[in-house]
């Protein structure tokens, strides 16, 4: 295998892995957010402040949880894309992504 489909395959790895990762994150902070909605619903007056700021705090995590993820499967799925036509692969898009995965840098 030439040295750049090396280097594209290991990236499009990282970049597996990142998706990866960015959904179980999202996942978590989706459940989080469930558990909050759920504190705030059944709170006493006296919790309720709390456990709103809590369920916002949690809503706004799941958000930016789904944009990495988002992020991931974009340019895991473009990488693959392109691997079709060009097996030397292309640069990735997301900069959250080249920084989180050092490998993706020489893509």
């Amino acid at each position: 295998m030439p040295p750049a489909a090396v280097a594209a395959s290991d990236g499009m790895t990282a970049v597996a892995l990142a998706v990866e990762r960015y959904s179980e994150a999202w996942r978590e902070a989706a459940t989080d957010a469930e558990l909050a909605f759920g504190w705030w619903g059944r709170a006493t007056m006296l919790d309720r402040r709390r456990a709103a700021t809590a369920y916002f705090a949690g809503f706004e995590r799941e958000e930016k949880a789904a944009l990495a993820y988002q992020d991931a499967w974009t340019a895991w799925h473009s990488g693959r894309a392109r691997r079709g036509r060009d097996r030397a692969g292309g640069q990735l898009t997301s900069p959250r992504l080249r920084r989180e995965c050092p490998t993706l840098r020489r893509t």
